[in-house]
């Protein structure tokens, strides 16, 4: 991977871990951390060239933004029922199976030998 990419890939898991695990996640934090990793997209798409095995860490840069407008127009009710383990381990699985695939594209399939 390249090193813009390797950036990218890194702060769109963490990002996406913090989004999933943290429970109070503030305004602030969301905003931030979709535009950080918007930046560092556009850094890469500039710098080193988009590639189509780069979707799914492209993809991850939405969450946050879709997380932040999510609450925005709904806002969250008083009363929260406390989430099943069961729920929570599932979510937790699928992002990481999803940060593996994430990962794994791009290395997999490689870099085209000029």
């Amino acid at each position: 991977m390249r090193s813009f990419e390797l950036l990218s890939t890194i702060f769109n898991i963490l990002l996406l871990g913090w989004v999933i695990l943290a429970r109070n996640k503030p305004q602030r934090g969301l905003l931030i951390g979709s535009g950080v990793s918007i930046i560092l997209e556009l850094v890469h798409g500039l710098a080193e060239v988009m590639r189509w095995k780069m979707i799914p860490i492209y993809a991850m840069t939405l969450v946050p933004i879709v997380m932040f407008a999510l609450r925005r127009f709904f806002k969250p009710k008083e009363v929260k029922k406390k989430a099943s383990r069961i729920r929570a381990i599932l979510i937790v699985s699928l992002a990481v199976f999803y940060s593996v695939i994430a990962v794994a594209l791009p290395i997999v399939l490689g870099a085209r030998q000029a």
